[in-house]
């Protein structure tokens, strides 16, 4: 596919769309061939090596948030960020900014259970983000997110958020 481009991959709930997205996604190995990323075969690749590209060249957006509980929705968003080792002012200056993007500067700092399905939703969508990924592999981003937020939401996701 080529840079800038999308597709999107429909079915009936439970018609197995989520399993593609985690083989994609490098979460999940296949049953069978070879994917490669950029021209290389994850079979070649150690655990930590997938890791490292998925924190990368991935962003997620999964059905079911995958948001940490105890901590703000400005840190979800960041913890990329720490895996990539950026320093904690420009991950919390970064976060707040594209929460800030989603509508939620005035939801940054409660945590993630204060949050109602559509916020948790946002917060995901800005995880995937914060990082400017090479692949966002999003499963359902907008099942949660009020409808006039939806356009400004696929922008984001089609286009990045800077």
């Amino acid at each position: 596919m080529p840079a800038g481009g999308y597709f999107a991959l429909g079915g009936t709930s439970g018609a197995g769309k989520t399993t593609p997205l985690r083989i994609l996604g490098l979460l999940e190995t296949p049953a069978a061939g070879e994917y490669r990323f950029n021209g290389e075969s994850r079979s070649t690749l150690s655990d930590r090596q997938l890791s490292e590209l998925r924190d990368r060249a991935f962003g997620f957006v999964f059905q079911q948030f995958h948001l940490l509980p105890q901590v703000t929705a400005w840190e979800n968003v960041a913890r990329p960020l720490v895996y990539a080792g950026v320093p904690h002012a420009t991950r919390k200056a970064r976060s707040l900014e594209l929460l800030a993007k989603l509508g939620l500067a005035n939801r940054s700092h409660h945590r993630a259970l204060q949050l109602s399905g559509g916020e948790q939703q946002r917060v995901a969508i800005a995880r995937a983000l914060i990082n400017d990924p090479e692949v966002i592999l999003a499963d359902e981003p907008t099942g949660n997110v009020p409808q006039e937020l939806w356009g400004q939401v696929l922008d984001m996701l089609e286009t990045g958020w800077r």
